[in-house]
C-alpha cells in the first residue's frame, strides 16, 4: 500500500512536511459547536477530540467534516456520526474509517467505508449503532475516524477525532452555576474628578454590558454575577453627564453624547436582567475588597459597612435589590468574617476549594455549611474553572460531563469566572454555557437557585495576601478608617465630610489596587483615598485641644478643671476619658460624653488621692475610638493638709507606743513579784 506522505521524500517537500507536522500539534479550537479547522499543504492532518458537534479538517484539494446532532446520548439509545467529504481537484475515492474506542484506546466499533467521487464533488456516508448493542455504559467514548483521498498516485489522509458522551438518563439533570466577576479600578480620583477617559476604559463596563444581554436574549441562560457597585455607582454618574480631566484642560461630556448614553444602556440592560430573575446580581462589599485583606489587616469589623454602603450603591444605580449570595474578591470567605456577613443580611457565598477544609483535604466542590455556622458555602470546582479562565470551552463541557456521571458527587457544579481588564472574554463563558444548556445532562442554574440545605460541614480559610503589596499600605488604609469613623462619631452620619471620608476610606480597601496580574501597581491610588479620608478627619478633629494644669487640691479629694477648646466652626460630640496612677483614683465617673460647641468647654474631674500625696491624672479625648487628644499632669494635695495628716499619724502611733510600754512595764512588774 502506499504511504502516507511517501510522495513527499524529495527534499525540498520534506522540509515542509516537518513544518507541517509541528503546526499539526496546535489544532484551532472549537467553541461550541462551531468548525475547528486546521489548515495543511499535505501529509497527515490530526485534530484534536472535542465534545462538540462539528469538527472539521482541510487539506490540499479537500475538505472533510465530522458532525453529529446528538453529541450526548442516553444509555441504550442510538448513536450517529456523519462524515462529509468534499473534493476540489482530481480524486477517484474516499476511504472512510469509522472507529469507537474507550477511554483505555481499547476497540469497541469498527466500520470502513470506500466512497467513489468524480471531482469536484462531496460525497457523505451516515455511521449509526445502537448504544445497547454495544452495551456502552454512562460515560465518554473517544470517537476517530480516518479518511484518505486519492487520485492518481497521490494519497492525502487526515484524522478527524470527537467523544460520545453516553449519559444516565434516570439520573437528575446535573446543576450548572456559572459565577462571573466582573471588576475594575475607579477612573474617578478622591474629588470627583475623572482622571481617565471613561470612553476609552470601558472593558467592565463591556464585559458585564456583553454578558447581560446574553442572558436578556436567551431563555434558558442563567447567570450569577458580581460586579463592584463602586463601578456601578460611577457608571451612573457618567451617564448623567461628567467632566473629564484631559491633558489640555477640563473636558464637559453631556448625558446626551454617545459615552453617557452607552453607560446608561449598560445600567438598563443588567437592570432589566436582574429583574428579570435569570441574571442573579449577588451581593458584593462597595469597593469589592479582598475579605482576606482586610481580615488579615485586622479590619474585619468593615465588612458590614462594605456591605451595607454597597447594597446602597447598587440600588441607587440600578433600582435593583442584589440577592443574598456573595462572590468576594480573593475567592475566600475568612472564617473571622461569616458573623459579619450574615449580619449584613448574605446567606450564601462562591468560594474556591483552595479556601476550604474538611479534615486535611480541600471540601469537594459541591454546597456545604460554613465552620462557623450561619452560611451556605457553595464550592467552585477549581479544574472546571481554570479550563473556562484559560478558554478551552471543550475541557470544560468534558470535565462537567465526568461530574454529571460520577457516582460520588452529588450537587451543584459552580464555575467562577473573572471579566474586566485582564479577565475573560464573555463569549468565551457564553458558548460553554450555551453548550452545557443544550446538554440533555446539565441544567444552568443561579447560585440561589442552587442552594439546598446539607448536613456537609467546610472550615473556612483566608487567602495568602498577595505578596506585591506594598510595606505600610495596611497600616495606611486601617488608619483612614478609623479617622473616618471617628469623623462620623463627632459630626453625626449624614454631615457632607463624614460621608466623603468614610467612602474614600472603603474605596483605599478595593482589591483592584491590586492590579489583575497582583502587581499593586495603582497601590499610590488607593493610598491617595486614604489619605483623603485622614485630611477630611484631621480639618475637623484637629481643632480640638485640651488645655489641664497640674494642681495642688486643698485637702485629699477635690475637682481638677478641664479645658476643651473647639476652634473650629460647628459642634462636635465627643468622648472625654480619665486615669489616675500611684493609688488615687477618680470619685466619680471616667468616661464622659459631651457636645462642644465652637468655643470653648469646661468641666471638672473629681479625684480622691487617699493616702497618696501626689498622683498622675491623664485626660484623653476621644472621637469614636481615636484619641483626638490627651494631656498628662500632675495632682498634689496641699502641704499643710499633708502636714497635719502626717502629725495626726505620728501622734496615734506614738500614744499606741506609750500603751504598749506601760503595759509591758505592768506585766514585768506581776512577774517579778510572783517569782519572789
Amino acid at each position: 500500500m502506499h504511504r502516507p506522505g511517501h510522495a513527499l521524500m524529495r527534499p525540498a517537500k520534506a522540509a515542509l512536511a516537518v513544518v507541517f507536522a509541528f503546526v499539526a500539534l496546535f489544532p484551532t479550537s472549537v467553541v461550541c459547536g462551531q468548525p475547528t479547522e486546521t489548515s495543511q499543504t499535505g501529509g497527515r492532518v490530526a485534530v484534536a477530540p472535542r465534545p462538540v458537534a462539528r469538527v472539521v479538517a482541510q487539506f490540499p484539494g479537500a475538505r472533510a467534516s465530522l458532525d453529529t446532532s446528538r453529541p450526548s446520548v442516553a444509555a441504550g439509545e442510538p448513536f450517529g456520526f456523519r462524515v462529509r467529504v468534499e473534493a476540489t481537484d482530481s480524486a477517484t475515492q474516499a476511504w472512510v474509517r469509522f472507529r469507537l474506542l474507550r477511554s483505555t484506546g481499547r476497540l469497541i466499533y469498527q466500520r470502513t467505508r470506500v466512497l467513489p467521487i468524480d471531482a469536484p464533488a462531496s460525497v457523505e456516508t451516515y455511521f449509526e449503532r445502537q448504544t445497547a448493542d454495544l452495551a456502552l455504559s454512562p460515560g465518554v467514548y473517544p470517537v476517530e475516524v480516518t479518511i484518505a483521498i486519492t487520485g492518481g498516485d497521490t494519497r492525502r489522509e487526515a484524522t478527524l477525532s470527537a467523544r460520545l458522551m453516553v449519559y444516565d438518563q434516570k439520573r437528575p439533570r446535573l446543576p450548572v452555576v456559572f459565577v462571573a466577576r466582573v471588576s475594575g479600578q475607579p477612573l474617578s480620583d478622591p474629588q470627583g474628578r475623572f482622571v481617565a477617559d471613561p470612553g476609552r476604559f470601558t472593558r467592565a463596563r463591556d464585559d458585564a454590558r456583553e454578558l447581560a444581554g446574553w442572558v436578556l436574549a436567551n431563555p434558558h441562560a442563567r447567570l450569577t454575577m458580581s460586579v463592584s457597585p463602586l463601578l456601578l455607582e460611577e457608571w451612573r454618574r457618567i451617564s448623567e453627564g461628567y467632566e473629564f480631566v484631559s491633558p489640555e484642560g477640563l473636558e464637559r461630556v453631556s448625558a446626551d453624547e454617545a459615552v453617557p448614553r452607552a453607560y446608561a444602556d449598560a445600567l438598563q440592560t443588567i437592570a432589566q436582567a436582574a429583574r428579570g430573575g435569570r441574571l442573579e446580581l449577588v451581593s458584593t462589599g462597595y469597593a469589592d475588597p479582598s475579605l482576606s485583606d482586610i481580615t488579615a489587616a485586622g479590619m474585619t469589623d468593615d465588612v458590614l459597612p462594605q456591605y451595607e454602603q454597597g447594597l446602597s450603591a447598587t440600588f441607587a444605580a440600578l433600582e435593583t435589590t442584589p440577592s443574598t449570595g456573595t462572590v468576594p474578591a480573593g475567592d475566600c470567605v475568612p472564617g473571622e468574617t461569616v458573623a459579619h456577613l450574615v449580619r449584613a443580611g448574605v446567606r450564601y457565598a462562591v468560594v474556591n476549594a483552595t479556601c476550604t477544609r474538611v479534615g486535611d483535604t480541600t471540601a469537594t466542590p459541591t454546597s456545604h455549611r460554613s465552620r462557623p455556622g450561619g452560611l451556605t458555602i457553595l464550592v467552585a470546582d477549581d479544574a472546571v474553572s481554570s479550563a473556562l479562565q484559560s478558554g478551552d470551552t471543550s475541557r470544560v463541557v468534558a470535565l462537567a460531563f465526568a461530574r454529571a456521571t460520577d457516582e460520588k458527587l452529588y450537587g451543584p457544579l459552580v464555575i467562577t469566572s473573572r471579566f474586566g481588564p485582564g479577565g475573560l472574554e464573555p463569549s468565551v463563558l457564553t458558548a460553554a454555557a450555551d453548550e452545557l444548556a443544550a446538554a440533555p445532562w446539565a441544567g444552568l442554574r443561579t447560585g440561589a437557585a442552587a442552594v439546598r440545605p446539607t448536613k456537609r460541614t467546610t472550615r473556612l480559610l483566608a487567602a495568602k495576601r498577595s505578596p506585591g503589596v506594598p510595606t505600610g499600605y495596611w497600616q495606611e488604609v486601617n488608619l483612614a478608617r478609623r479617622w473616618a469613623d471617628a469623623l462620623q462619631s463627632a459630626v453625626g452620619e449624614g454631615a457632607a465630610d463624614a460621608v466623603t471620608a468614610r467612602r474614600d476610606s472603603l474605596i483605599a480597601q478595593a482589591a483592584a489596587w491590586a492590579d489583575p496580574d497582583g502587581s499593586w501597581a495603582a497601590a499610590d491610588r488607593g493610598r491617595a483615598f486614604a489619605a483623603t479620608a485622614k485630611r477630611y478627619a484631621d480639618l475637623t478633629l484637629g481643632s480640638v485641644r485640651l488645655a489641664l494644669q497640674p494642681i495642688t487640691l486643698s485637702g485629699p479629694k477635690g475637682n481638677v478643671p478641664v479645658t476643651i477648646r473647639n476652634s473650629g466652626e460647628r459642634p462636635l460630640q465627643v468622648t472625654l476619658r480619665a486615669r489616675t496612677s500611684g493609688g488615687a483614683r477618680i470619685a466619680g465617673s471616667e468616661v464622659l460624653t459631651m457636645s462642644l460647641g465652637p468655643a470653648e468647654s469646661f468641666t471638672e474631674i473629681p479625684v480622691d488621692l487617699r493616702q497618696t500625696v501626689s498622683s498622675r491624672l491623664t485626660v484623653d479625648i476621644l472621637a469614636g475610638d481615636v484619641v483626638v487628644d490627651s494631656r498628662t499632669v500632675e495632682v498634689r494635695a496641699s502641704y499643710l493638709d499633708r502636714i497635719a495628716t502626717i502629725g495626726g499619724v505620728v501622734t496615734v502611733l506614738g500614744v499606741l507606743l506609750a500603751f504598749i510600754i506601760r503595759r509591758v512595764r505592768s506585766a514585768e512588774g506581776t512577774y517579778s513579784s510572783s517569782t519572789s
